[in-house]
């Protein structure tokens, strides 16, 4: 179509063809030589072995079985800090419902045995503890902050405990 309407000669022809295999052998190239082509055989490879797939599944059953206990242990460290908290603030608390609808969060896990200390927890290495540490009594920010990652690690932990059931 291109010769036709430009009205290509036979050495401009001939240019145009070699510019086309060049573009050509690149593509296969590139394709070749990353993971894209030799990753899609190999993944239906894998997913026909029953042995290569229960590997998979041990493995994924592993990293979700520490992802869950992780989200428990920082859970119980939150609700440690969380009652710490509620038993040092005194009766006339100025921000004290907004306290008690961050600790109503921790209701949705009364019947969960958490069976953890909270000592795997990376959140007492975080900002935050350490700004919850030091307040007597919490502001609206600090409690902003704190009923975010309460909400967070409650649904962490449900979506991680959930994964681990469904492998």
């Amino acid at each position: 179509y291109v010769a036709v309407s430009s009205h290509m000669t036979g050495s401009a022809l001939l240019g145009f063809a070699i510019c086309l295999s060049n573009t050509w052998g690149l593509t296969l190239y590139v394709l070749l030589l990353s993971y894209g082509l030799v990753e899609v055989p190999r993944s239906f490879w894998y997913e026909a072995s029953l042995s290569k797939s229960l590997e998979y599944c041990y493995y994924e059953a592993a990293v979700t079985h520490d992802a869950t206990e992780r989200a428990a242990d920082d859970l119980v460290a939150t609700k440690t800090i969380m009652d710490n908290i509620s038993r040092s603030l005194q009766g006339s608390y100025a921000y004290r419902l907004q306290f008690n609808a961050i600790e109503d969060q921790y209701k949705a896990l009364e019947n969960v045995d958490l069976k953890m200390d909270g000592k795997l927890s990376d959140f007492s290495e975080t900002a935050l503890y350490e700004e919850i540490k030091e307040a007597k009594e919490p502001d609206l920010p600090l409690l902003k902050k704190l009923n975010a990652h309460c909400r967070s690690s409650i649904r962490k932990y449900f979506r991680f405990r959930d994964k681990l059931q469904d492998i």
